[in-house]
């Protein structure tokens, strides 16, 4: 099982790649030297939208933060694009998939705006992808803006597939919502929630929206400890209409996910949703996100009828390092 990947070094991950302009170079990430600028070019370049995210990122990256220690944990690689005097234009980064085997995931790519269109966000990546194929890797994943067309377009141009859609919602307003009989869940649980994922989560579209029996066994472990909750209905014989998973995005930010049979109806998602509302932590919480697929369209349904508004939809992307055609990145 793939559980780290090795600081990049240099000379291992060079590809053969069209060179980029003189004076630009692609190097491995080093967190004392790039870590707060890459944390200054992912404030500038992804603005009020991660603003949370990296107004912190410079620190996390030195004190190695539980939460945002990516740079800084042997788990997590990445490479970022240099100018001569060593301003940093780009970069990427990688951390394994924390459920998945032989999985890394691309968290971020981002490129200094007054330097796009020259190539640098696609050489950034076939580094990045070349240093997981020389490291047994057997899936890349990413998740990009469903309306970022020339995103797509570079990734689907280097070999990856969109699996998927997942919206991400706020909670803008709480409104009184239908009473159901909901429980809280236990781990004879599993495999019936594995089942809700199959039927609401696109096959191979597994981030952090697919709940493994590896992730539920996880979560039981961190509900004992009120890290996370999760509340079942249940149906006839044995079965679950449905589930919703809590858990702690930060200090301040909550976080919900809903899976429904295809027989349970919307009001029993906001049901479920309720129970979620109505857990002590929810309650004092001001800001309480929601991730949904989009397959399961009910789910989305009921999560917009509990006063959730979407913030952005995000395409899922993923690369098979093990197909017998050689994917276009490694060509």
């Amino acid at each position: 099982m793939l559980t780290s990947l090795p600081l990049p070094i240099a000379a291992k991950s060079r590809v053969s790649t069209s060179p980029l302009s003189r004076g630009q170079r692609i190097c491995p990430i080093d967190p004392a030297l790039h870590g707060a600028a890459l944390a200054r070019l992912y404030s500038i370049e992804f603005g009020a939208r991660t603003t949370s995210h990296s107004a912190t990122l410079s620190k996390h990256i030195h004190a190695k933060d539980r939460e945002l220690d990516f740079l800084c944990d042997t788990g997590k690689s990445g490479f970022v694009c240099q100018l001569s005097n060593g301003d940093v234009i780009g970069g990427v980064t990688l951390l394994v998939h924390p459920y998945i085997n032989d999985t890394v995931l691309i968290a971020n790519l981002v490129v200094d705006s007054r330097f796009r269109q020259r190539g640098i966000g696609r050489q950034l990546m076939r580094h990045a992808i070349a240093f997981c194929n020389k490291n047994d890797v057997s899936h890349v994943e990413l998740q990009v803006d469903a309306d970022n067309g020339a995103a797509i377009d570079l990734y689907s141009s280097l070999g990856l597939v969109k699996i998927g859609e997942v919206a991400r919602y706020h909670l803008q307003n709480r409104i009184a919502l239908p009473i159901c009989k909901t429980r809280e869940a236990i781990h004879d649980d599993a495999k019936e929630i594995q089942r809700l994922v199959a039927i609401n989560v696109p096959v191979g579209m597994a981030l952090a929206e697919a709940i493994s029996s590896q992730r539920y066994a996880i979560d039981c472990g961190e509900q004992r400890m009120g890290r996370c909750q999760w509340f079942a209905m249940d149906g006839a014989q044995g079965r679950l209409l449905g589930a919703v998973h809590i858990e702690a995005l930060d200090a301040k930010q909550m976080q919900i996910e809903l899976l429904l049979d295809p027989r349970t109806t919307k009001n029993a998602g906001l049901g479920l949703i309720r129970s979620a509302l109505n857990t002590p932590n929810l309650l004092k919480c001001e800001d309480i996100r929601a991730r949904q697929s989009q397959r399961g369209m009910m789910a989305s349904r009921a999560i917009e009828a509990a006063g959730f508004v979407k913030d952005r939809c995000l395409a899922h992307m993923r690369l098979n390092l093990r197909s017998p055609i050689t994917p276009a990145a490694l060509r």
